[in-house]
């Protein structure tokens, strides 16, 4: 029998067949491995309910599953963000108006007080939640401050004080007169200067 014959007897009928099996058992076990957490293919273990990774539909990295805005590959990679939940950080407000506002979707507190961003129908331009005199519209797009904090950079000075300036005094020292003093070494007066101290106010605008 030549080799091409037994291997044409070898793959008909049953023995073809069971090869077929033995090979889609193969695929189908190593497929469960790999998938194991998420039988469903939904994206979330099926245990924990945790997001762990998934095409989240037919378009792959640009299908938004929760319909926040935000690509779900975005969302996993650079917001880290869940994608299967219009707001993360439950807030109210969905997790791309906050970051197309510059807010962090993550912290329930960075919205908090003040509603903005483009299509958000409870934006209120004018308010100042924080009460650092400087309306949110102004902070967000002027000076580039958080208007939900008093003192954006934490160095004690609110906000509308550090833009608006504010008083600081200073010290300063001048001169008088001249006085003597005796020196019993050399029987002389040695002379020396007198000066008084006073403080003037300087306004300073710093940066917020």
């Amino acid at each position: 029998m030549t080799p091409l014959a037994w291997f044409r007897f070898r793959v008909s009928g049953k023995v073809f067949l069971r090869y077929q099996v033995s090979v889609f058992l193969v695929f189908f076990v190593l497929y469960g491995v790999g998938h194991a957490d998420d039988w469903d293919g939904d994206g979330y273990d099926d245990t924990t309910g945790e997001w762990i990774g998934g095409s989240g539909g037919s378009g792959g990295g640009y299908t938004d599953s929760d319909s926040d805005g935000l690509y779900d590959n975005d969302e996993t990679s650079i917001y880290y963000t869940n994608p299967g939940i219009w707001d993360t950080d439950g807030d109210g407000h969905s997790d791309g108006i906050e970051v197309s506002g510059g807010y962090n979707p993550l912290d329930p507190y960075s919205y908090s007080g003040y509603t903005g961003g483009s299509g958000d129908p409870t934006y209120d331009g004018s308010g100042d939640p924080d009460g650092d005199g400087i309306s949110n519209d102004t902070e967000t797009n002027y000076y580039f401050t958080d208007p939900n904090l008093f003192d954006t950079d934490g160095d004690g000075i609110g906000d509308g004080q550090e833009i608006q300036g504010y008083e600081v005094w200073y010290d300063y020292s001048y001169y008088s007169y001249t006085d003597y003093i005796y020196n019993s070494e050399t029987g002389n007066y040695d002379p020396f200067d007198v000066y008084n101290t006073s403080s003037y106010p300087v306004t300073i605008c710093t940066d917020p």
